[in-house]
């Protein structure tokens, strides 16, 4: 007997342990449910965090002070919602509370490389390159470790006055100052409260936008480093450095230590850039582990970019028009349910159909896997998209197909002859293969290529087995 009672009283302990173990998480609020007894959601949230002290009634100085303690930052921009410093207990409390919709565990981010210019095949002689003047009053947002200012890349050498539209800035701190900005570097900013909350044993002694690793610098100056002569590597290969948009304007969100973010400071970083005016945003930094969309808080803040060709860009022939409902469309046939949208848009929405999961994209995956009685039975998949045809008036293409493996592919029409410019045309593209493929990746593509040979418009096909979770319904 005095064993289970040790055991009962030990896994009480424990219980509690567990319960008071604080952890940070972003949480999404529903804005539009704000009580109209509140000014501005940043009290709403206050008084929400107050809530959950228990044995309570009503929030006192000292419940006030703890909430304000709890909360790390307020999301206005890239989400509405904030992220505070939580017990188990209190989140479980937190989710029964008007306007919550959802939380996620604020979880480290690694730091990744990027890429130059020839990869994107960018040359300073034709095409996007010259085309943009290289990215001549246009801001990039760099959310990454911080940079060097002193570095030659960041000189201010024939750019434009600063926009008076801008409204970040250039903040003061460790090394570092507001005069070390100029009409290059217009703007540097810290986050670290949400990687402090979580690792409340590490010391950040550079408490300033100034960067220690050297990896913000390295990635911002590929953006948008301004043309240095006289570059070399220890001497070898000297020639001229420059970024992809030289004459663009670089501000600076330091959210990088030691190696890694914390996925609060980066939402706080990308609220606060928007805040600010950028045009576009930068990031070298993801998760280490695949994650559903709904789960990928910079996947929302951000939400759906891949790899371009510019040049091929600037005149493509014929382009894949999509909307926003059109990609909402496809998480209700991804089988999100109405709150995983929500936290994705930030706007309510109800799935009228599920089953059409004919994203106009200009990409194919089929799903086989059906592990049925009848294993010779073939099965038939069909994708439908419409061309917008924004090259010459007068244009025709036929269609290329890559030969898959144990695959049938059919096309249909097998031309399409646009008479007008913005004209849009339709196709079908017929998938027959078995109902579980030999091999769980093919791979092929759909090619549209102009009579003249100038335009060849590419589509990417996948043939798989593999079936994500979120594609099987019930």
């Amino acid at each position: 007997m005095a064993t289970l009672a040790l055991l009962v009283l030990c896994s009480i302990l424990f219980s509690i342990t567990v319960s008071a173990i604080s952890h940070t998480y972003i949480i999404h609020m529903d804005s539009s449910a704000m009580p109209k007894a509140f000014l501005d959601h940043q009290k709403w949230y206050l008084a929400t965090l107050s809530s959950l002290s228990e044995g309570l009634l009503e929030a006192d100085e000292a419940t006030s002070s703890a909430s304000i303690t709890k909360l790390i930052y307020t999301y206005t921009n890239a989400i509405q919602g904030f992220s505070a410093t939580l017990t188990l207990s209190e989140l479980e409390s937190l989710k029964s509370s008007p306007g919550f919709i959802s939380y996620i565990r604020d979880r480290p981010l690694k730091l990744h490389t990027t890429r130059s210019s020839q990869f994107h095949g960018l040359t300073p002689l034709s095409g996007a390159w010259p085309a943009s003047n290289y990215g001549e009053n246009v801001t990039i947002g760099v959310i990454d470790t911080g940079v060097w200012p002193e570095s030659e890349s960041f000189n201010d050498e024939g750019m434009t006055p600063i926009p008076s539209k801008w409204k970040g800035k250039c903040e003061s701190g460790t090394q570092s100052n507001s005069s070390l900005c100029n009409k290059k570097l217009i703007g540097a900013r810290i986050y670290y409260k949400g990687f402090i909350a979580e690792n409340p044993d590490l010391d950040i002694s550079m408490k300033s936008a100034r960067d220690t690793i050297g990896h913000g610098t390295h990635t911002s100056s590929i953006a948008a480093g301004n043309y240095v002569k006289g570059a070399s590597y220890f001497g070898y290969a000297t020639g001229k450095a420059v970024g992809m948009a030289p004459r663009a304007r670089i501000a600076m969100y330091k959210v990088g230590w030691y190696n890694q973010a914390s996925a609060s400071d980066v939402l706080a970083a990308v609220d606060q850039s928007i805040q600010d005016g950028v045009d576009i945003l930068s990031f070298s930094l993801g998760y280490s582990l695949d994650a559903y969309l709904y789960h990928d808080i910079i996947a929302i803040a951000t939400f759906g970019a891949g790899h371009i060709t510019p040049n091929k860009a600037l005149d493509p022939g014929l382009v894949y028009d999509a909307a926003a409902d059109d990609y909402i469309a496809l998480l209700c046939a991804m089988n999100y349910t109405a709150k995983q949208i929500q936290i994705i848009t930030g706007s309510i929405y109800i799935c009228t159909n599920r089953f059409n999961i004919d994203l106009n994209y200009p990409s194919f995956i089929a799903y086989f896997n059906n592990n049925g009685s009848n294993s010779d039975a073939k099965v038939v998949q069909e994708f439908r998209r419409t061309l917008t045809n924004v090259g010459e008036k007068q244009s025709s293409y036929f269609v290329n197909l890559t030969p898959m493996v144990g695959l049938k592919l059919k096309v249909e029409p097998q031309k399409l002859v646009f008479t007008k410019k913005y004209e849009k045309l339709r196709y079908k593209l017929t998938i027959v293969g078995p109902k579980l493929l030999k091999e769980d990746v093919v791979q092929g593509s759909l090619i549209w290529i102009d009579d003249g040979g100038k335009y060849v418009v590419r589509c990417p096909i996948v043939a798989t087995n593999i079936v994500p979770d979120s594609l099987i319904w019930d």
